[in-house]
Formats: structure tokens, sequence, C-alpha cells
């Protein structure tokens, strides 16, 4: 699956496979039903949905061999004790792929290393195990390798099965420490792959359901954090402070934009959490920035009722941690590259929740 797969839902039931066109702004997706007004859908925000979240998670389990991930064989999706994947299915080579499905909302740091283990634990399945699991899971007497060649086409030797271990990890988000431990393991020769789902909400009774293998964040939330690139640039933190001001660099500038304006627009610094905010203005600049260890183009947006936790010699004081902000916010963080975006309501409790934790004046 290398494109986003798009899926109109009704009761979280497939009722069309929508016809989509994405259009560019920067790197953002636009997700746009095809009609004469092409009316754009909004994202429901990821907020844990006990109502529909088994049939979320079986709708999933549905897609995947069908419309998502043609090219596995799905021969197990129940789970018959508790340390197993939700999903077990083969490719064309027979290798075993381990699907770890992540719907429930909550954060869990070792979903990476959960899966992972599986893939060694069942690294040993020969086909027997394989085909007894498949017979059990669908109630049936037909043979997998049965099962295989109708899927694929072809016949496999049964020898040929699970040699290789592949991984797939599917969730409505993942912080920038898991997305580096993946790449980290791809580098390896570890086959893993994470995938992110989203719902839009079209009208009362119909979703739009997307599975995307790119991350992405949205301009349709008005608040949002900065993240402030301490890896590369280790005083731009302390410049945006003494500046009241938030800023992108390089390739990433052009996420500051007027969308940002009249929102919450806060400092996210890696190892603390937030460290600074205030409101978004009209007042956004470009400059091509060559300052301490800055030298590549910035992109800024000056904010108002600025407020900080930073002494005058740069020293980081006080802050909101990220268990701070996900108990405020009350779900998941959709963790990307530079910016993540927040409700305006979101914003503006993280914005006196921090006022009142640093006892700070509004400057």
């Amino acid at each position: 699956m290398e494109k986003d797969s798009i899926f109109l839902l009704n009761e979280l039931e497939i009722i069309d496979i929508c016809d989509v066109r994405f259009k560019k702004q920067g790197r953002v997706n636009m997700i746009f039903r095809i009609d004469k007004n092409f009316s754009k859908v909004s994202p429901i925000p990821f907020k844990p949905l006990p109502t529909i979240e088994k049939q979320l998670e079986n709708l999933i389990k549905d897609l995947i061999g069908n419309y998502i991930f043609p090219d596995l064989l799905v021969f197990c999706n129940e789970r018959s004790f508790q340390r197993e994947a939700d999903l077990f299915a083969i490719n064309d080579n027979g290798d075993l792929v381990v699907i770890e499905l992540k719907i429930d909302g909550h954060y869990d740091r070792g979903k990476v290393l959960q899966a992972m283990e599986y893939a060694q634990l069942y690294a040993k399945w020969q086909y027997g195990d394989m085909n007894k699991r498949y017979k059990n899971c669908y109630h049936t007497e037909k043979e997998l390798n049965d099962a295989f060649e109708e899927h694929f086409g072809y016949t496999l030797d049964s020898s040929r099965y699970n040699r290789e271990q592949r991984i797939i990890v599917i969730s409505s988000s993942s912080e920038l420490n898991i997305a580096a431990a993946v790449k980290y393991w791809q580098r390896k020769n570890i086959d893993i792959k994470e995938y992110f789902y989203r719902l839009y909400s079209i009208d009362q009774d119909n979703l739009l359901f997307e599975l995307s293998s790119e991350r992405s964040w949205n301009t349709e939330y008005p608040s949002c954090w900065v993240n402030t690139c301490a890896r590369y640039y280790t005083n731009a933190y302390f410049d945006m402070i003494k500046n009241r001001k938030a800023s992108a660099y390089g390739n990433r500038a052009h996420v500051i934009g007027d969308w940002m304006s009249q929102g919450y627009v806060f400092l996210y610094h890696n190892n603390y959490g937030i460290i600074a905010g205030g409101i978004g203005t009209r007042k956004i600049k470009e400059a091509d920035h060559v300052a301490d260890d800055i030298q590549e183009k910035e992109k800024m947006i000056f904010l108002n009722d600025f407020i900080h936790g930073v002494d005058e010699t740069g020293k980081i004081i006080k802050y909101l941690s990220p268990a701070q902000i996900r108990e405020i916010v009350g779900r998941d963080l959709y963790y990307a590259n530079t910016i993540v975006g927040l409700s305006k309501e979101e914003g503006q409790n993280i914005y006196e929740i921090f006022k009142n934790e640093i006892n700070a004046k509004v400057s």
C-alpha cells in the first residue's frame, strides 16, 4: 500500500470506495468528496471512541487482504490468548506478517517492540502451525495451501512458509521517538512499517476512513505547538523566547502560515515539553537566518500575550511535560515533524494551565 486508502463508512460498514483527490498545500493533504462543490471534510479529533472501538478494529481486519494490503493473505484474525498479535498474514513469498492494531487511542510506547517480540516468538512456526491457526480461525477444513493458491494464483511449497518475518503497526498516532526507533530498525534490515488511520466526519451518518503511511499535521486545528528544533539548532528556542515568536527553518519553514493567527501557538522543546506560548498574530516574516548555530531560511510568526518558563540565561525552569499535556487534552497527541495541531479549546486550556503553572505575567 504505497498510497492512502480512503473508504466511505456508514455505521462502520463500507458503503463506497471513495473517488478522492489530493490537493497539495506545502505538504498538507486535503481530502475532498467529489461532488459539485468539492466540499472539504474535517478530521475527527483523536479521542478514544469506546462506542466504535471494536467495530473499527473489526472493520480494519476485514479490509486487510482485500482493499488494504491486497498482497497479503490473513490466516488468523482472532487472539486465542493474550500474548498474540491482532492479525497474522502471509505475503506472496510465504513470509509471516505480524500486524498490530492500536485502536483504543491510548499511547503505547512499546507498540513497536511488542510487535517485534511477536515476530520473534512466532518465527518458529512451520506450515503445520499456520495451517492449524487458519482452520481454527475460519472454521474450515480448507488447507492454507489451497487458500494461498486462490489468493495469489500459484502454489507454494510448505517448506517455504515463514522463512522471513515482517511487521506492520497501525495506530492513530506516533511519537517522534517511536518513528526514530522504526527507522533505526529498518536500517538494521528489520522489515517494520507504521501506518496511521484517520476518521473524517462528512455528515451525521457518514464518515471517511483513511489509512496512510504519512504523518501529517492539520490546519483545521486553529491552535498548535511548534517544535523548537533543538536537535539541529541548540539555541533556536532562546531566540524564539527573546523575540516572542515561533519559528520553523529550512525545508520545514512552510508550516508557519496565516492559519495560525488568532489561535494559541506554543513552543515545544524536546526532553521538556511546552516551554512557552501565546496567541498568533498576522505578523509573519521570512528571513535568511544566519545567527548562532542557525544557517537556514527562517519563517516566523510573532505572538501576543506571550508567556514562558525560561530565565534570562536561557535555562528552562518551568514547562508542561508530555504527560501533563496528554492529561489536559484527554487524548493521544498526533506527533509530527515540527508541528502538532490542537483544537481551540485544547489550546485555551493548555495556555491557562501553563500560565498558572509558571505564575507568569502576560507580556
